[in-house]
């Protein structure tokens, strides 16, 4: 499990210097970015921590489908600014045309490795 924890930790920083230099994923690096910073809870920096924190909050899978029946399942109220994160996870997924946004983040780092 360590491997795949290492290949999803991109931070707000590393977002942000990634955006500078490859403009071509500018939408994409932006919504990863806006995921991350409309979380609410402290300390969620990274897309691990994003990760992490969320199944911790009972997300099973990172599936699309499974994002979104668990994105319906939290009050709006309490909870506006987890929903606002998953929509931008959910844009993510469809602008990487991935269902799965571990795969999506996995296949952005990679085309930005070759970028």
């Amino acid at each position: 499990m360590q491997p795949n924890q290492e290949s999803l930790e991109l931070t707000l920083s590393d977002i942000e210097n990634l955006s500078t230099k490859n403009q071509e994923f500018a939408q994409e690096l932006q919504l990863l970015y806006d995921a991350i910073n409309d979380y609410p809870k402290l300390g969620i920096d990274s897309i691990s921590n994003l990760k992490q924190d969320l199944e911790n909050e009972g997300l099973k899978s990172f599936g699309v489908e499974e994002i979104i029946k668990f994105q319906k399942s939290l009050s709006a109220t309490e909870n506006a600014w987890i929903i606002e994160s998953l929509e931008s996870v959910i844009a993510f997924c469809s602008k990487v045309e991935e269902n799965d946004f571990v795969n999506a983040v996995r296949i952005l780092k990679q085309e930005l490795r070759v970028a």
